[in-house]
This record gives C-alpha cells, sequence and structure tokens, in this order.
C-alpha cells in the first residue's frame, strides 16, 4: 500500500501507539517481516526470525526434474490413449 499497512480488528493495538510507523525500505519481504513482528512486540509476544539459507543447487537437480516431468506426462497420455482405444468418442446423433 502506498501510505503504509492496512490492519483489520486489530483490538487493542488500535487505540494505542501506531506500532507500525518508522518502518524502513528492506524489500517486500523484509518490511513485511519487520511489520509482523513489530505487531507481535505491540501484543507482548516475542519473534525471533532465523536466517534463512538457500541451499546450493547442483546441475542434477534440474536435469532430475525434467526427467520425471518427461516420464510423468508420457504416462498420461499413454493412459488417455489406452482410454480412447477402450471406449471409442463417439459423436451425438450419429448412428
Amino acid at each position: 500500500m502506498p501510505n503504509g499497512f492496512g490492519a483489520y480488528r486489530l483490538g487493542p493495538l488500535a487505540t494505542g501507539r501506531p506500532a507500525l510507523t518508522d518502518v524502513r525500505d528492506r524489500g517486500l519481504g523484509g518490511i513485511a517481516i519487520a511489520a509482523i513482528q513489530r505487531l507481535a512486540a505491540a501484543s507482548g509476544h516475542t519473534l525471533i526470525v532465523p536466517n534463512a539459507t538457500v541451499p546450493s543447487s547442483h546441475g542434477q537437480t534440474d536435469t532430475v526434474s525434467w526427467i520425471v516431468f518427461a516420464i510423468g506426462s508420457a504416462l498420461i497420455v499413454v493412459a488417455w490413449g489406452a482410454s480412447l482405444s477402450a471406449r471409442p468418442v463417439r459423436l451425438r446423433g450419429s448412428g
């Protein structure tokens, strides 16, 4: 939101000091995390955000994913073909 954060049913927070003032620009994710921490702190709860790390990916992960996707797609096509040969599509009004 261009003018700040929106909230619904904050209860006692709505009458007290605004909890979301002075949230510096840290990117959308950082701002959201800071806002949640401040709302929790204003309610008397402490939230600790652990450091998140992205595991390094190796080239094999991409290849394995594509192979699994291809096998799954092939199985779907085979099952669809078998269902059509077992019970062919009949057009209405013919016959």
